[in-house]
C-alpha cells in the first residue's frame, strides 16, 4: 500500500506539472471530464495532477468518481479515517473492490487515489468526493438514460458546492459531448447532458500502453490500449481533437496496468 504525504505549503506534493492544466481549471469551467480507459496507473494519477493545478484557484473542488453511489458511505468513512491498516482493511470490503467483473475501477491505482484524496482533505483542501454511478434495481436502462442519470448526479453534486470546480474521472465514452452512433442506436453520453459552455471533456491518450481490465468474464488481465505513440506530457487543445472532446491529455509515456485490489471472483 502506498500512503504518501501529499501536502506542501502551497500545493499538493507528489504531483507532476502538467502543461495546459491552468486553462483546464479556469474560472469559467464548471466540469472537467477526464475520459479514461479503466485499469491504468496513470489516469487516477492525472486526476491528482489536475487537483493540484486547481488548488491555486482557491475554489472548492468536487472530485466525482465513476463508482457506485451505494458505496458513498464507505468512501466518506475512509476519507474521515486515519487511513492506516485497520481503516484500509475495512474500506477494502466495500463493493467498490468486489465487482463481479473487475473493469479497472477496482484497481490498486484507484485505492491509492482515495488515499491521496483522504490526505488532501485532512490537510484542509476544500474537496468533496462523490460516487456518481447510479445504483439501479431491475433491468439496465437504455444507455442514453443511464448517462443522463450520471449527469444528473454530477449536476446535483456541483450545485451543492457553490462556485465549485467538478473534476470527473469516467470512462472515455461517457466523457464525450457528442452523440455516438452504435448500429441503429444513438447513445447520448454523460458529457452531452452537461452545459456545453461550462464543460471541458478531455480524452486520455494511452500512448500504446496496457490496462488491467476484462475482455469477457474469463479474460481478465493486462490488455493493450491501442498503438498510438506517446507524446510529451500535456493537456492539448489544438486540432485535430477527436469529435466529442475539447482536448486530449498526453501522459508522456505508455500506460501501465493496475491490477484489482481484490482478486476476481471465481
Amino acid at each position: 500500500m502506498i500512503i504518501a504525504s501529499l501536502l506542501a505549503s502551497a500545493s499538493l506534493a507528489g504531483c507532476a506539472p502538467l502543461a495546459g492544466a491552468s486553462r483546464t481549471v479556469g474560472p469559467t469551467v464548471q466540469f472537467v471530464l477526464v475520459g479514461e480507459i479503466h485499469g491504468t496507473n496513470e489516469a487516477p494519477q492525472i486526476l491528482s495532477d489536475l487537483l493540484c493545478a486547481a488548488k491555486v484557484t482557491r475554489r472548492p473542488v468536487v472530485v466525482a468518481l465513476e463508482q457506485p453511489e451505494s458505496a458513498q458511505a464507505d468512501i466518506d468513512r475512509f476519507l474521515a479515517s486515519d487511513g492506516r491498516e485497520k481503516a484500509a482493511s475495512v474500506f477494502k470490503t466495500s463493493a467498490i473492490w468486489r465487482q463481479p467483473i473487475p473493469d479497472g475501477r477496482s484497481s490498486q491505482a484507484y485505492f491509492e487515489l482515495f488515499q491521496r484524496l483522504r490526505v488532501a482533505k485532512a490537510g484542509g483542501y476544500r474537496i468533496s468526493v462523490v460516487a456518481f454511478q447510479p445504483s439501479l434495481s431491475g433491468a439496465m436502462p437504455p444507455q442514453s438514460d443511464y448517462n443522463r442519470l450520471m449527469a444528473e448526479r454530477l449536476l446535483a453534486a456541483s450545485k451543492a458546492r457553490r462556485n465549485a470546480l467538478t473534476l470527473v474521472l469516467v470512462g472515455n465514452v461517457h466523457a464525450s459531448k457528442a452523440a455516438i452512433k452504435s448500429g441503429d442506436t444513438t447513445i447520448v453520453p454523460t458529457g452531452a447532458w452537461l452545459p456545453a459552455n461550462k464543460t471541458l471533456s478531455l480524452l486520455v491518450r494511452n500512448g500504446g500502453g496496457l490496462a488491467w481490465n476484462c475482455w469477457g468474464k474469463d479474460n481478465c488481465g493486462p490488455h493493450p490500449t491501442g498503438n498510438e505513440p506517446p507524446r510529451p506530457r500535456a493537456v492539448r487543445y489544438e486540432l485535430p481533437i477527436r469529435e466529442g472532446y475539447d482536448g486530449e491529455i498526453d501522459l508522456g509515456a505508455p500506460t501501465t496496468p493496475s491490477p484489482p485490489v481484490a482478486p476476481a471472483p471465481d
